[in-house]
């Protein structure tokens, strides 16, 4: 297994269905302990009648 450097992203793929109290939780979870925010992308499988999912993760959007 290679070492992970300072320079090397992750991307993680977060299927969710109604669950915003654990999208909540991973926000938190990565404010407190990612040190390079913009070297991880997050995607979201998320289906179109969740409207609460929606509605959060727009409220989270990052801007570039």
């Amino acid at each position: 297994m290679e070492k992970i450097t300072r320079t090397d992203s992750i991307a993680l793929l977060i299927p969710t269905r109604k669950r915003v109290s654990n999208l909540i939780r991973l926000f938190t979870s990565l404010d407190e302990t990612i040190d390079g925010p913009k070297r991880v992308k997050l995607y979201f499988y998320v289906d179109e009648d969740d409207f609460d999912t929606i509605r959060f993760l727009r409220s989270k959007k990052r801007k570039k």
